[in-house]
């Protein structure tokens, strides 16, 4: 068989041996020279032919598979830099949220201080209405003048005054003051009077110098 008879059989075109060779032609250094190992592969007409006539449109696209193949992969995060992410996202969570235990005892010493003004102005109408102070929380509530309970937020009974516990007459200046021992439950009165107790402080209020709070 000659040449034109075999080509005729595998009907060999530029495309079908562009085809072939697209293997060997991805691994090659340089649009160029992948050019000259396509002519190279073909029989030695097609090979001038394509030289002649194709060579832009050959070479253009070996550059464009070329420069597909250097394109680096898509980069992405390194470990320190995910640390990085991590520990920023850290301390922004940590100003911005607040600490539910933190809130929670806020919120406790809050209703503390509500509750003792409450109980100090019930014991003083109380008083007013008979005569003598009330020497408990639950002779306050029995007498219809307060729906407070006998312990505060912590679970720990209210501490009252001496003027409370002893009952009293009205008709003697006293000083009339509830309070909570606190989170601690070791809290007292503040002797000498100060408006912030500390941390875990007790908290209550006064007849006199009104109230004062731990935190």
């Amino acid at each position: 068989m000659n040449w034109r008879a075999d080509q005729a059989s595998r009907r060999l075109t530029p495309g079908t041996l562009q085809k072939s060779t697209r293997s060997e032609f991805e691994r090659l250094d340089t649009p160029e020279l992948a050019w000259h190992e396509i002519c190279r592969c073909m029989p030695t007409r097609w090979g001038r032919i394509m030289s002649r006539t194709s060579r832009s449109s050959g070479y253009r696209e070996g550059e464009i598979q070329l420069e597909r193949l250097r394109q680096p992969a898509g980069r992405g995060f390194t470990l320190v830099e995910l640390l990085v992410v991590i520990v920023i996202v850290g301390l922004l969570a940590s100003i911005a949220i607040p600490s539910p235990a933190n809130a929670h005892r806020k919120a406790r010493y809050s209703r503390a201080a509500s509750d003792t003004k409450t109980l100090v102005m019930q014991a003083i109408l109380y008083g007013n209405d008979r005569g003598t102070y009330p020497t408990s929380v639950a002779t306050i509530r029995a007498a219809g003048y307060t729906g407070m309970a006998d312990a505060d937020p912590w679970s720990t009974p209210w501490q009252l005054s001496p003027a409370l516990t002893s009952g009293a007459p009205t008709a003697q200046a006293a000083h009339v003051y509830v309070f909570s021992k606190g989170g601690s439950a070791a809290g007292v009165y503040p002797v000498p009077f100060v408006v912030d107790t500390g941390e875990d402080g007790s908290v209550g209020y006064s007849s006199i110098y009104g109230s004062w709070s731990g935190r």
